[in-house]
């Protein structure tokens, strides 16, 4: 991705070209952040927070995974997603977005 940025001269973010597919490597791209509606629009305040209580609570992420496909089982899309993923997958996810 950091290629692409001094290719293009802007900032980039993931994209995926499918979205009834997972974030695999096949299924994304790399947009400008402006044609990306995507969560680089996350307040940085609330998953500041929201990591710092995941912390405390001292939940390592595979039962992170575990507890967030427990909980949306009925959510088809989701549950998608988190098949897609997996709890690796859900750790990336997790520290791509880390704005600290």
């Amino acid at each position: 991705m950091q290629s692409a940025e001094k290719k293009t001269g802007q900032k980039l973010s993931p994209d995926r070209k499918d979205n009834s597919k997972g974030y695999a490597a096949s299924n994304t791209r790399a947009v400008p952040e402006k044609l990306n509606r995507g969560r680089h629009h996350v307040d940085e305040k609330k998953l500041r927070a929201w990591k710092k209580k995941l912390k405390k609570s001292e939940i390592d992420t595979a039962t992170l995974y575990t507890l967030m496909k427990a909980k949306y089982a009925n959510n088809e899309e989701v549950t998608e997603l988190l098949k897609s993923i997996g709890p690796d997958g859900l750790e990336q996810y997790i520290e791509l977005f880390d704005v600290e």
